[in-house]
């Protein structure tokens, strides 16, 4: 992925995300444009879709379109962003907030979330390179999830009840590992069928949208758990959310293809940087 665009991009978001309706509506104009700071973010918005669709042609041109997995890949992508999204300007303290308390928290959705994408992650690649190998798909033992939690992993229980920048930062890690191993995985292998904890083996491909549907799912129960927080969903943060959706769909182009020095993100990148300085400048200026 493209480190300086996207974090430009979540530059430009912290300047935006603590701002209220009418801060939204202090003067900025573009080309006939006069609808105040709130259109700058359509322009980050129409700016990072645009690039999405030429970097997909692009693929196309140069003969290595997006694959299948790779496309699956990009909808987990989304759904994580979308995620990532709804925690933007969160307070530390609503992460344990219980409506009741036989309820989830913030803290153990998360928990939650990541130990699933490990899970997942552990079915699909064992049973893959099973696969490959022409081996037996057997059941995991209990030495098999110990070596994969807490030694490749390197997590337990114990490290959900550290602070949300370093749970966020492990489900960052383990979402990247994801795209990495995955990404080659060819289409005639999509619907090898590997085992998990279902009473029949699933295929691949199946395994592998579960990771979007499964972050979709608890995604839904975050924002509800938030909502009962008393966290504002403000114009602003929602905003902001279409602004991570547009990079992730960005992003979702690069499975399998190093865009790392592609012009087109370039230029994209220095226009979204000079936006963010104009309006902090102006922001400054009120």
């Amino acid at each position: 992925m493209h480190k300086e665009l996207r974090s430009t991009v979540y530059e430009f978001v912290n300047i935006i995300q603590p701002l209220s309706e009418v801060e939204l509506e202090t003067t900025w104009k573009w080309k006939g444009y006069n609808e105040g700071i709130r259109f700058a973010n359509f322009r980050v918005y129409e700016e990072l879709r645009k690039l999405a669709v030429k970097l997909r042609a692009e693929r196309i041109k140069l003969g290595n379109p997006i694959s299948i997995t790779q496309d699956i890949l990009a909808q987990h992508h989304q759904a994580y962003f979308d995620l990532q999204a709804l925690i933007v300007g969160v307070d530390e303290a609503n992460i344990d907030f219980k409506k009741n308390e036989d309820e989830w928290s913030l803290r153990n959705t998360l928990q939650h979330s990541i130990e699933g994408e490990w899970s997942f992650l552990m079915s699909i690649e064992t049973g893959l390179n099973r696969f490959r190998n022409n081996e037996e798909q057997v059941k995991f033992t209990r030495e098999d999830w110990t070596q994969h939690f807490e030694v490749r992993g390197g997590f337990s229980d114990a490290y959900f009840e550290k602070p949300l920048k370093d749970i966020l930062s492990l489900f960052e890690r383990i979402h990247n590992e994801i795209g990495e191993i995955f990404s080659d995985i060819k289409n005639d292998e999509l619907e090898h069928k590997v085992i998990f904890w279902e009473e029949e083996l699933l295929p691949i491909q199946f395994r592998l949208h579960r990771f979007d549907a499964h972050l979709r799912q608890h995604s839904i129960q975050a924002e509800k758990i938030l909502l009962a927080a008393g966290h504002d969903f403000s114009e602003a943060r929602l905003l902001c959310r279409r602004i991570f959706n547009a990079l992730a769909e960005v992003e979702g182009t690069q499975f399998g293809y190093n865009l790392s020095n592609n012009d087109l993100i370039t230029a994209t990148t220095n226009y979204i940087d000079s936006l963010k300085s104009e309006i902090q400048e102006l922001l400054n200026n009120r």
